[in-house]
């Protein structure tokens, strides 16, 4: 039996590594595709049904409330305001409570942008609220839920983009704080409706949920608000 040199071996080794390695990316690649189109169809069938759905505001006493996330200083949040300020205007839901945006080092927050928005498309300053500095979707979560219960909310319309409904509705559940609501998702349109932006949306998602499971909150939280500040 021959004994190759180490050298020779590792040579042979780093071969293998490279004929070896685009068939790993591609079988990679393949399965990200395949949970995109998975999810992206899921997502449809949950959250976009749901668009235009509303009862008339003269409800047996019910105070209907909608929670618009902020997404970025662009189309996204804008897409997500005109959603909510049309349910408003139609006399779905009797408030609009904006959250997230909060970056305290640039002199920003997003959710007073989000009800300058509002109002602009002629919802009056009575009928809208605004979190406490919130910078992510779990403190997103928690300033609406605190908003709800001191207005008296009895039914929450959660509204945002559909993959990140899917990530609200989970949260929802673990951090338990859906409260005494009857909750309903409803989908926004994204800000571009191409293959290649909902793809990067998907991933986008995709590590958010790897994060929620790999580290600590606390710490996840102290990496997130080193980012938004």
């Amino acid at each position: 039996m021959i004994k190759l040199s180490s050298n020779r071996q590792a040579a042979i080794n780093r071969k293998r590594i490279i004929f070896i390695l685009p068939f790993v990316l591609a079988g990679l690649v393949t399965l990200d595709l395949l949970a995109y189109f998975y999810q992206i169809n899921k997502v449809a069938n949950l959250y976009n049904s749901s668009q235009g759905v509303c009862a008339p505001r003269d409800r047996n006493n019910t105070k209907v409330a909608a929670i618009v996330f902020y997404g970025d200083y662009g189309s996204s949040t804008i897409n997500r305001v005109e959603k909510a300020t049309k349910l408003y205007l139609d006399e779905c839901v009797d408030k609009l409570f904006m959250v997230g945006g909060f970056r305290k080092e640039r002199d920003f927050f997003g959710a007073l942008w989000m009800m300058e928005l509002a109002e602009n498309q002629g919802v009056p300053k009575t009928s809208l609220a605004t979190g406490e500095g919130s910078y992510d979707t779990r403190s997103n979560l928690y300033q609406a839920n605190k908003i709800a219960e001191e207005n008296s909310i009895t039914s929450l319309v959660y509204i945002s983009d559909a993959l990140h409904l899917f990530r609200i509705n989970f949260l929802l559940k673990q951090m338990q704080t859906e409260g005494p609501y009857d909750i309903q998702f409803i989908a926004a349109p994204f800000e571009k409706n191409t293959f290649a932006y909902k793809w990067r949306r998907f991933n986008e998602e995709l590590l958010a949920f790897a994060l929620y499971f790999l580290v600590p909150e606390q710490v996840l939280n102290g990496i997130i608000l080193s980012f938004r500040k």
